[in-house]
Parts: structure tokens; C-alpha cells; sequence
């Protein structure tokens, strides 16, 4: 019995502080925060990771899209949540790159007082690109909510 209630409180704590495993970076006087981006869902071509991060007490969202050809995302992005809400984004910075030979594209997302509360108090359902585009969320649903209330 010792031995189970010994596990369990070391399964407890590194859970517990898996959750909030981020880097803190310094870069140009700035404090970064930034958690490694995880996947949540994709289709037959495209793969869609989320993250989180904090510049100097600023929350940011990274939308990271992988490939398998060549495509382009429009820089509003629609979020829909647990609570049958959405929220559309505007990204204030994207980046292409490539990743083993696939095509990448990030697009970073600024999140206010409401956008933050939306995602820290919801799961994410669905992440729609270009519109029309509908990534369905098959894991990972929780992350970003998780992920925040670790900058609190």
C-alpha cells in the first residue's frame, strides 16, 4: 500500500508540473515564456499544432499549419469552443518555413482580456482556416486553456 501511495503522489507531481512546462527565454530586454507547440487535429493534408506564449505579461496564440503541398492560410482565423461560442482572430504576424520538407506556416495571434478569458475558459472544438476550412479538434483540447492558467 505504501508503495501505490508513493507512486501515485509521483505520478501526481510530475503531472502537475508537466502542465506548466515551458521555456523563459531573454531576448532584447524581454522575458519569453514559451510552451512547444502541440498537435490538435488535421486532415489528409494538413497537420494544425496550437501555443502559447508570454513577451513581458502579454499572451500570444500560435497557430503552427503543416503541409504536405504548397498552401496558403488567410491571417483571420475562427475558433470554436465548448460552450458552442466562437472567436475570430486576426493574426498580427505569420511566417512560413519548412519542417522535414513539408511547408509550414505560422500565424501569431495577440490575445486581449476577452480573447484570453475565452480560450483559458474553454475547450477548442473546431479551427477553421480560409473559412471554410474545418479542422475538427481530435486532441489535445484543453492545452491552450491549460497553458494559460500557468501565466497567472
Amino acid at each position: 500500500m505504501k508503495k501505490i501511495t508513493t507512486l501515485l503522489f509521483i505520478a501526481a507531481f510530475t503531472f502537475s508540473y508537466s502542465q506548466c512546462n515551458y521555456k523563459t527565454l531573454y531576448q532584447n530586454g524581454a522575458t519569453v515564456k514559451q510552451f512547444n507547440p502541440i498537435p490538435i487535429g488535421g486532415d489528409n493534408n494538413k497537420q494544425v499544432a496550437l501555443s502559447i506564449s508570454n513577451i513581458n505579461g502579454n499572451n500570444n496564440l500560435m497557430l503552427t499549419v503543416r503541409f504536405k503541398e504548397r498552401d496558403e492560410i488567410d491571417k483571420k482565423v475562427k475558433f470554436s469552443f465548448s460552450d458552442n461560442t466562437s472567436l475570430t482572430l486576426s493574426a498580427e504576424r505569420t511566417g512560413e518555413d519548412f519542417i522535414g520538407g513539408s511547408p509550414i506556416s505560422h500565424l501569431i495571434f495577440k490575445l486581449d482580456e476577452k480573447s484570453e478569458h475565452k480560450f483559458k475558459n474553454n475547450e477548442i472544438s473546431t479551427v477553421y482556416l480560409n473559412g471554410v476550412n474545418k479542422i475538427t479538434t481530435k486532441m489535445n483540447k484543453n492545452y491552450i486553456s491549460t497553458s494559460l492558467k500557468c501565466f497567472d
